[in-house]
């Protein structure tokens, strides 16, 4: 027979679904190796965060009877998942009705101790995963377990100490309104359609709008994730969704401004000045090259030596 002990580790650590369940296929038994520390493959991608694992686990009747085994600090992985605070992780786990939720480790905790000291003290942001999860637990009615409260608190109450870096002040003008009355060139109020863009039959004229309500968009939720991934009372894993959230939107909000720019400038130029609003057109997106500026440098160094 096969040990395919070491193979469905290293296939748990990096979320290799397809490899263990080939392996759980030829041989069931061994969904239950444990290695030195007693963990099977499912305590190691609890601990990795391989959820699609943890998803297959869950959702397959033959690995039911591994959802409740215990390490060697008698941790289960639902354990695991209340220590890391991954919602997700915990979603899935918590969703599977084979999974116990009042068995204790050695240290006589169950999950739900674990994840009430996961919450920070004083004032904390009640959409964190860790309320989250003590919340879901409590209302499935889990039970504490035996251990000194005391001594339990000490052991996993969180240190709130982030490292704050001063981030400078980001702000993007979206005043691009202030382009409608110059580039749309309103009717007059004796028109029968008084204080309209005389433009809005043009396709020029919907690419402008239809960039500049993108451009307000994107800055917008670019401006509120800036704010939130500052916000002290938000976890790390959600303060670095919302940063990576600003990032993608102003670059995107950026593109969008520099279409406007561009757009609104040949509807009003093209009439009088058409090789200059083409040259407009083209000059402008050499913004976006900054996006990749770092390639442009060790194109223009190569190009040089060359």
């Amino acid at each position: 027979m096969t040990d395919y002990t070491p193979y469905m580790y290293v296939a748990a650590s990096v979320g290799a679904v397809g490899s263990i369940s080939i392996f759980v296929s030829e041989s069931p038994s061994c969904a239950g190796l444990r290695d030195a520390k007693r963990r099977t493959f499912l305590h190691v991608a609890v601990e990795r965060g391989q959820i699609d694992v943890a998803s297959y686990a869950c959702s397959s009747r033959l690995l039911s009877w591994i959802l409740n085994m215990q390490d060697d600090e008698g941790n289960t992985d639902l354990h695991l998942a209340v220590q890391a605070g991954s919602l997700r992780m915990f979603s899935v786990l918590f969703g599977n009705r084979q999974v116990r939720l009042n068995l204790t480790n050695n240290s006589g905790e169950t999950p739900l101790d674990i994840s009430r000291y996961k919450i920070p003290k004083g004032m904390y942001y009640g959409q964190n995963s860790e309320p989250k999860i003590h919340d879901s637990l409590a209302i499935a009615g889990a039970s504490n377990g035996s251990c000194r409260l005391d001594h339990f608190q000490q052991r996993y109450t969180q240190l709130t100490k982030h490292d704050e870096k001063e981030e400078s002040d980001k702000r993007f003008d979206t005043n691009s309104s202030n382009w409608l009355s110059s580039a749309g060139n309103c009717d007059a109020n004796d028109h029968v359609n008084g204080g309209t863009p005389t433009h809005s039959g043009r396709y020029t004229f919907h690419a402008f709008i239809t960039a500049n309500t993108f451009a307000l968009i994107f800055t917008g939720i670019a401006t509120i994730g800036l704010m939130y991934s500052g916000y002290p009372l938000f976890n790390s894993r959600s303060r670095k969704t919302y940063l990576v959230t600003a990032l993608y939107c102003m670059e995107t909000s950026v593109t969008c401004l520099i279409a406007t720019f561009a757009v609104g400038l040949y509807m009003v130029l093209a009439p009088v000045a058409h090789k200059t609003a083409m040259a407009i057109c083209v000059l402008s997106p050499i913004v976006l090259l900054s996006k990749n500026m770092e390639f442009w440098v060790n194109w223009a160094a190569y190009a040089r030596n060359s």
